[in-house]
């Protein structure tokens, strides 16, 4: 994993999954993360618009984290 990253491919995904939703006509994009094992994920979700939201649905786990993202 860490030999892939730093070459941009996260940033193109987000960037293309994001273009399609608005494209084919979706409000809003939502995730769920688990910050203790993905602290970096948040940073990245968040650089690209995602903020922070209460549950949407009963996830088993503790710590896990909404957020979503305004199209």
């Amino acid at each position: 994993r860490e030999n892939a990253r730093g070459h941009g491919l996260g940033n193109t995904l987000i960037e293309k999954l994001i273009d399609e939703a608005r494209l084919i006509g979706y409000a809003k994009m939502r995730l769920d993360t688990y910050p203790p094992k993905m602290a970096k994920a948040v940073k990245f979700y968040e650089s690209h618009g995602f903020r922070q939201i209460p549950p949407y649905y009963d996830n088993p786990h503790d710590g896990v984290l909404f957020m979503e993202m305004q199209l």
